[in-house]
């Protein structure tokens, strides 16, 4: 499903928590948007 914003959106969700993560990709996705990717945190610092 492509959307007003295009197809070259691309979101990065960081967070500390893999739980509020998870929710946020899922309302995400729900919300229309395709490109999304969940990155923890401690892969940050390495």
């Amino acid at each position: 499903m492509r959307k007003a914003w295009g197809p070259a959106l691309r979101i990065a969700i960081i967070d500390d928590s893999g739980l509020r993560a998870t929710i946020l990709e899922e309302g995400l996705r729900d919300a229309g948007f395709e490109e999304i990717d969940v990155v923890p945190k401690d892969r940050l610092n390495g």
